[in-house]
């Protein structure tokens, strides 16, 4: 097929979402890792004119929501990250935190809203 492999050296990305906003596309990805918690891990947007498969053609990544500074209950894992876009435009990003002291208890699904970037 014609499937990509998108990577970067210093993160480790999960569970993009893109959402067609205005006259662009932002992505949503998770970073996260199973065994430690670092300052990089959360989430991350991007914004592209097309879907395009290159990574090279979106605008760098930039984290919009820390696991470090988190409540405690998203301060490990942070990921699948979904948007939804408002009549007013605003976008609500959801997403699945999960409390490293209690990792036997069901995932939390959180949310917060973020304002959509200039065209």
């Amino acid at each position: 097929g014609n499937k990509t492999r998108w990577y970067t050296t210093d993160l480790v990305l999960w569970t993009p979402h893109i959402v067609k906003v205005k006259n662009h596309f932002e992505m949503f990805v998770a970073s996260l890792n199973n065994d430690y918690v670092q300052p990089t891990h959360g989430i991350y947007r991007a914004k592209c004119a097309t879907p395009s498969p290159a990574l090279a053609d979106w605008s760098p990544l930039k984290q919009v929501l820390s696991t470090q500074n988190g409540t405690p209950w998203h301060s490990n894992w942070t990921y699948s990250p979904s948007v939804a876009t408002k009549t007013d435009g605003t976008l609500v990003v959801f997403f699945t935190g999960r409390d490293p002291v209690n990792l036997a208890t069901a995932p939390h699904i959180g949310r917060f809203n973020l304002a959509p970037l200039e065209d």
